[in-house]
């Protein structure tokens, strides 16, 4: 919901700049910056299968349209990416944190059962349940 909001409010300040003009990538990076991240993107994991050897971004600030990895919509909030690549234990079913809390980045740790939800889609109920990389579907 806060990212419709945010691409709402974008779109608005565009309709209404002088000779409807697009804002500058500046002014846009100015109201990323103005919002408090990390944004929680989902109450729950993201029940992912990474790659041996494979590198990825995962999305720090919420904000990603590419969840739970990152797409740059980061840019000029301060934050940045978690990079890793994949190692051989990694190469199952895992779960990636959604609500940006864990203090296992990227992994899920059950924080999102105690986070408060500030979500940037429609607001659900946390599931239930501590996760981490080792988890198995019958945890969620």
């Amino acid at each position: 919901m806060l990212r419709g909001i945010f691409i709402s409010t974008l779109r608005l300040l565009n309709s209404n700049s002088p000779n409807n003009s697009p804002l500058s990538t500046a002014a846009a990076v100015n109201d990323i910056s103005s919002l408090k991240l990390p944004v929680v993107a989902q109450a729950g994991p993201y029940k992912v299968t990474l790659e041996e050897g494979k590198r990825y971004s995962w999305c720090t600030c919420g904000l990603s349209e590419k969840q739970p990895f990152c797409d740059g919509k980061h840019k000029g909030s301060g934050m940045k990416s978690l990079k890793f690549e994949a190692t051989p234990e990694m190469c199952k079913e895992v779960y990636l944190c959604g609500c940006k809390q864990t203090a296992n980045p990227p992994f899920c740790d059950g924080s999102h059962s105690k986070c408060e939800v500030t979500s940037s889609s429609s607001q659900t109920s946390p599931s239930s349940g501590g996760t981490s990389q080792t988890s198995t579907e019958g945890d969620h």
